[in-house]
């Protein structure tokens, strides 16, 4: 399967013919979940920081907070 780019969590995506057997085939669909690694040291904290400044985005921001 090949995420399209741009892709966000919770996305529903079909896979057809792929689901329960019969006649003809059924679709299966997978929702997406992003998982992002820990970041359990310092540098990868700077790391997520430097993503941060870099992107100028603000994932919370559909949500009005």
């Amino acid at each position: 399967m090949k995420i399209p780019p741009g892709s966000r969590g919770g996305r529903k995506l079909r896979l057809k013919g792929k689901g329960i057997p019969a006649r003809p085939p059924g679709d299966f669909y997978v929702v997406l979940q992003i998982a992002l690694p820990p970041a359990k040291s310092e540098s990868a904290r700077a790391a997520y920081r430097e993503f941060e400044k870099a992107l100028k985005f603000n994932p919370r921001a559909h949500l009005g907070v």
